[in-house]
């Protein structure tokens, strides 16, 4: 198969997983297959530049929503947790927002991919990523934190965030929609610990909400 084959292949394959079925699977096991398909289509897709180009126009106007939503400005200093191998949100703030952004993730290989995507895209001085977790990750500095859809242990992230963070942070969760039962946890109610200042639709990926949270 040649090259170009190979790519188109590839690129017709992906976005069928992520916009035309992955974003209409709800939260439970199915899920759970979801996650790991975006998360293979995303580790593959690092060696396809015709992904990489859609994969930053599917999350256009999601940024842009979000960014809008939260006021996001050149003063802020923000974080991506879950930047994963194509690092699409940290990429789309650095072009839109001069400010300083940092992405980790848990996963070493994802964190060089991403390196390098950074690096073509002449980011460097303005995305920092790093390997690490979320649920353990200084917060001290940031005004606004991003956790992106595919974060492993949410619940735990979001304690973490709620115990860490400063007081008028703000934090962009993405999650499927249904908030109440994500979030509640081994009966641990973690919508006690921020208020839900806003919430936004995706509309390319149906099913996909964004929540401004504001510690309490």
């Amino acid at each position: 198969m040649s090259a170009k084959l190979l790519n188109n292949f590839f690129f017709q394959t992906s976005k069928i997983i992520l916009q035309d079925i992955g974003c209409k699977i709800r939260p439970g096991s199915l899920k759970n297959l979801m996650d790991t398909l975006f998360i293979l289509c995303e580790k593959i897709g690092t060696n396809f530049s015709c992904f990489w180009h859609y994969y930053l126009n599917l999350y256009q106007h999601l940024v842009d929503t979000e960014i809008k939503m939260a006021q996001i400005t050149s003063k802020d200093t923000i974080l991506i947790i879950g930047c994963g191998s194509l690092p699409a949100t940290c990429v789309l703030l650095a072009q839109k927002i001069n400010t300083t952004i940092v992405g980790i993730d848990h996963d070493e290989k994802a964190i060089r991919d991403a390196q390098h995507l950074i690096k073509k895209k002449k980011l460097q001085k303005k995305i920092t990523l790093k390997c690490a977790k979320g649920d353990q990750f200084s917060l001290d500095d940031y005004d606004c934190v991003f956790v992106l859809y595919g974060v492993k242990n949410h619940a735990k992230v979001l304690k973490h965030i709620s115990e860490t963070i400063k007081n008028d942070a703000r934090i962009i969760y993405r999650k499927p929609q249904n908030m109440q039962d994500d979030l509640s946890v081994q009966n641990q109610n973690l919508l006690g610990l921020f208020h839900i200042k806003k919430i936004v639709h995706s509309t390319q990926f149906q099913g996909l909400d964004s929540y401004l949270l504001i510690k309490k």
